[in-house]
This record gives C-alpha cells, structure tokens and sequence, in this order.
C-alpha cells in the first residue's frame, strides 16, 4: 500500500503485478487521481517533467501514460491529499448501479 499515510484515515493505492499479464490496455479503467498539494508540481518542475495546465489544474503523466492533476495549493489540513480519484466506464448505467447500489458508495 502506498499513500500519505494510514489506510484507516487516507486514501491508500494498493500495487499490484499480474502474472502473466503484459501490458495493460487503458480505456475502461482508471483515468486519474487528483491531488491536493504543491509538492508535486515543484518536483515536477525540477525534474523537467512534462507538465499541463488543465482547468486550472496541472496534469503529469507517469511514464505510462496515466494522469495526476494536481491542486497547486496549500494541502488540506488535517484531511486526505487525494481529492478524488476518476475512472473511466464503457456503460455509464452498469457503472453507476455497480458503484452506488452494489459497494454503496457515493456519487459527488
């Protein structure tokens, strides 16, 4: 698990490897994670990594193409980095009944 700290009070991603599986093919899946934070964007900076401005958000790309926008901005005190975290769907019907009446979670 990886995050900003304890999975019992942050938003944690847990790293996977899939045996067998070369590649993954992006489309119906994540689309982004949005953190609040300036830290990023300084780092990004110094590195020469390619960023976007995107709405007021700046968007870098991992190596394999999948993005982070990120809130310039003081991080939230006392609260989670992670904004929110967008997926992508095929069936926005299917998805939403999936999310909301199945794991019951909420829609913002």
């Amino acid at each position: 698990m990886i995050g900003y700290g304890s999975e019992d009070d942050n938003f944690v991603f847990e790293l996977t490897y899939n045996y067998g599986l070369k590649h993954y093919v992006k489309g119906n899946d994540f689309r982004h994670i949005c953190i609040q934070s300036p830290t990023p964007v300084e780092n990004a900076k110094k590195s020469n990594w390619n960023i976007e401005t995107v709405d007021g958000a700046v968007h870098v790309n991992d190596p394999d193409g999948y993005t982070f926008r990120i809130l310039n901005k003081k991080e939230p005190e006392g609260k989670d980095k992670v904004m929110h975290v967008s997926l992508t769907c095929s069936n926005l019907s299917n998805s939403t009944d999936y999310w909301n009446k199945l794991l019951r979670s909420e829609e913002r």
